[in-house]
Formats: structure tokens, C-alpha cells, sequence
């Protein structure tokens, strides 16, 4: 066996390695011996059966085998000897081969960084800090009041942005019409894309008293499962229009449809907002601490693990720059395909160095997720796929540890930040609401031009 060794940067070495013909013939005859004690053929004793019978059946196994035990036997007992910290799986490659010819394979090895955590214990980081009063939410509770209908006019012509109260009634042919819904509550919003749609126009001008019929499909959530998916005639009969406000925090309107004192609300709504206030502050200061991380700590990382960070981000961006050049989204307005791809490739970077200092920090800390918190998490990656392809990407997955850390990550981030954010070089800076509400606005992503028309 020869071997030569080339270091390609300092977080992966490569190996070119060339067994010879002899050595891998020699491996080739062992393993069809082994084989002969097992084989059992018709006219021969159990293993003794001609290793010339055994050759000829098993010769392209014993070599397809042979050759892969060579390259794993190789990775095994150099990085044992080496003492390799590695980052993930050796990536190999066949470089030569033909029968009776010598083997060459190249293997890649790919280390973990040398991180220096006493680095990012020093680094000066101001939280933000912005508490909720009351009074601050007085505005959001009255928006909330504005939109609970007040009273049912039936005189009152339907407008566009008006809600309607209506029946529905399904239409099935040869069978008696069947309500659906009583009293519903209907946006007429000219951007309505539900199934309701084609009803919309036709509203407007209308009032109390008028029925309408369409051929509909409904959707897939529809209530009614055997009608999901289903093309049906669909009967709207409008009861009248809900007077919406601006009517404020009206204690009336809250009892009929809240069923809550406007103290009651107030509070509720404060403690709701309260929360999602610190989720706000949570997500601002992450994106400041990750920036501030990301900057200290650019350090070269294995490439093979951007690329296939990168080549996973490819699989919607393709689509998504070709959507940002059909309506001239500014983000790529002015720069090349290459160019916005080189952005996110070295998004992809910043990504893999954030992990292995997220992940270095954890064990620093002996930061870990709860049972609970592993639980929910795995409900919440398995919820965003089809009931069927739950249970077979779980039971796919189940002993594959580099998988489960891939979606367990956004929380142990999540903790580690928290984690960062309590330690003594953190100071408190607070600012105020419109100071808040500019720097949330620039740290949530927008929605597309054609999204916020849709």
C-alpha cells in the first residue's frame, strides 16, 4: 500500500492511497475462501465445494466487497492512529481501477475548528431592553374592538372590505339542498383567494335578502371531509352587513363577542402582548449576538460541509431568484445570478461557523434539550409534512444521530443564546418604542412585492 497525504487547508487533509494488484487479488482469494466454507451447491459436500465452483458465482461480490472493506479499513485505522477530530463523515472517491490492476481511492478527511471560547466570553454586547406598558397597547386593543361586529344592518348596501353575514347552503342535484352554515361571517375582500372568490364581485352593491349560487371547489381543509376537493354548487343567502366600528374599546360589543369585561380584555391582551414582546426582543437581540459571533469568529470551516449546506439552499432559490427577476425585486436588482448565488453561498458559511461555535458552547455549558423540548420540536419538524410521510421519515431516521441534531439546532440555539445573554459582559441598553419597532422592522423579513399585492 502507498500512501501520500496532502493537507488542503487546516480544517481537512486528503489521502491518495494505491493498493496493488497483487495485495487487492490476494484480499479477493481470502474472502472467496472464507465464502467456500458456506456455499452449499448440488454434487458437493457442505464446504467443499471448488474454490475454481466458488470463483466463477461469487467473483464480482468478493471484489465489489473487497474494495469497499479496503477504503473503510483504511478511514477506520487512520483516523484512530491520527487521532482525526472529525466533522463528519470521510468523503472518498474511486480514482482508479480496473481488474487485475492496481486500486487508487483518494479520502478526505474533515476536522472541527479550533475555537477559542475565551474569545467570545469578552466580546461587549448591549441587550436590548424596551418594557411594554400599558398604555402602549391601548391603540393595539382598540384595533382589535374595531374589527368585532357591532350591530347587523339589513339595509345597508354591501361595500368592498365590508364583513356579511350569510348562510350556505350546499346544492346537491337530485337530493334536497343542504345548509352548511347558518350565519357565517364573510370578508368581502377583493383579495380573497378562498374558495369564496368568485362570489365576491357579485356582493357587492347587494343586501340583505340577496341569494347567490356558484359551482365552487373546495378545498382540501374544508370542514366536511367527504366534500374536500369536490366541485359543488354553492348557495350564499346574505342576512345582512356587520357594522364593524370604529366603535373603540366598547364594552358591549366585548361581552356579545368576547364574552369579556374590558378590564378583563385589557389585562389579557397586555399579558399576550407582554410575550410576544419578548419574543420580539429575543429575535432582535439573536440576530445582533449571531452577527457579533459571526464577525469574531470567521474561521475557515470544512468545505464539504458548505456545499452541502449550500446545494440544500439551491433547491428553493433557483425558483426564488427566477420569481425576484420576473417582477424586479430590489434585492437583485442590479446584480448577477452569480452574484446573488456567491451571497448565499457565504450565508451557507456563516451558517456552518455559527454551528460548530453554537455546538462547542453547549457542551462548554453543558447546555441540553429536555426531553419535552425534544419532543415538541420533533412535532413541529414533522408537522410541516403530509400525514403519511410523518411516520416514514421518522422510522427512516431513527438511529441516525447526525439527522436529529440537524433539527434539534434552531433550539439548542435558541438556548445558547439565551445562555450568552446572562453573562457579565452583557450590558442593558433600552430604547424606545419607535426605537424598537425601526430595529424589528429592518430584523423580521418583509414580505415580496408580490406577496404584500397578493
Amino acid at each position: 500500500m502507498q500512501v501520500q497525504q496532502k493537507d488542503i487547508s487546516s480544517v481537512a487533509t486528503e489521502f491518495l492511497v494505491t493498493f496493488s494488484a497483487k495485495e487487492i487479488t490476494e484480499k479477493i482469494e481470502k474472502w472467496l475462501v472464507r465464502k467456500s466454507a458456506h456455499v452449499h451447491k448440488d454434487g458437493f459436500r457442505p464446504g467443499k465445494v471448488p474454490l475454481s465452483v466458488v470463483r466463477t458465482h461469487y467473483f464480482a461480490e468478493a471484489e465489489s466487497d473487497t474494495l469497499h472493506d479496503v477504503i473503510q479499513s483504511f478511514v477506520t485505522d487512520t483516523a484512530e492512529e491520527k487521532n482525526f477530530n472529525l466533522a463528519t463523515n470521510p468523503e472518498y472517491e474511486i480514482t482508479s481501477y480496473k481488474r487485475g490492476e492496481d486500486f487508487s481511492f483518494r479520502v478526505t478527511f474533515s476536522f472541527e475548528p479550533e475555537l477559542d471560547l475565551k474569545k467570545f466570553e469578552t466580546l461587549p454586547f448591549e441587550k436590548l431592553i424596551c418594557p411594554l406598558t400599558l398604555d402602549a397597547t391601548k391603540e393595539k386593543i382598540e384595533s382589535i374592538c374595531n374589527t368585532f361586529p357591532k350591530d347587523v344592518l339589513k339595509d345597508k348596501k354591501i361595500e368592498k372590505g365590508d364583513f356579511i353575514k350569510a348562510s350556505l347552503t350546499l346544492i346537491d342535484e337530485g337530493k334536497e339542498p343542504s345548509v352548511l352554515v347558518e350565519s357565517a361571517r364573510i370578508d368581502i375582500d377583493p383579495s380573497d383567494n378562498s374558495f369564496l372568490k368568485d362570489f365576491i364581485d357579485d356582493f357587492v352593491s347587494q343586501q340583505a335578502g340577496a341569494t347567490l349560487e356558484k359551482d365552487v371547489l373546495l378545498p382540501q381543509d374544508f370542514p366536511i371531509k367527504k366534500l374536500r376537493g369536490k366541485k359543488k354548487t354553492l348557495r350564499i343567502t346574505v342576512l345582512g352587513v356587520y357594522h364593524t366600528g370604529p366603535h373603540g374599546l366598547d364594552e358591549e360589543v366585548l361581552e356579545k363577542w368576547g364574552g369579556i369585561s374590558a378590564e378583563d380584555f385589557k389585562e389579557f391582551l397586555f399579558r399576550l402582548q407582554t410575550c410576544q414582546r419578548e419574543n420580539d426582543l429575543l429575535t432582535c437581540n439573536k440576530r445582533a449576538l449571531l452577527d457579533l459571533l459571526a464577525a469574531a469568529y470567521d474561521m475557515e470551516v470544512p468545505e464539504v460541509l458548505v456545499q452541502r449546506d449550500f446545494q440544500q439552499v439551491l433547491q428553493y432559490l433557483i425558483p426564488e431568484l427566477k420569481r425576484a427577476r420576473e417582477i424586479d425585486d430590489e434585492e437583485v436588482r442590479g446584480k448577477t445570478d452569480e452574484q446573488v448565488l456567491e451571497e448565499y453561498r457565504a450565508l451557507s458559511h456563516r451558517r456552518v461557523r455559527l454551528a460548530f461555535l453554537i455546538e462547542k458552547i453547549a457542551k462548554e455549558y453543558d447546555i441540553k434539550l429536555t426531553t419535552k423540548q425534544k419532543e415538541d420540536r420533533i412535532n413541529e419538524y414533522l408537522g410541516q409534512f403530509p400525514e403519511k410521510a410523518r411516520r416514514k421519515i421518522f422510522e427512516e431516521n431513527k438511529g441516525d444521530a447526525v439527522f436529529w441534531q440537524s433539527v434539534f439546532a434552531p433550539v439548542l440555539e435558541d438556548l445558547v443564546i439565551q445562555k450568552i445573554l446572562t453573562f457579565p459582559n452583557v450590558k442593558e441598553k433600552e430604547v424606545s418604542e419607535e426605537e424598537f419597532q425601526a430595529i424589528l422592522k429592518d430584523v423580521l423579513p418583509e414580505p415580496r412585492e408580490d406577496e404584500a399585492n397578493a
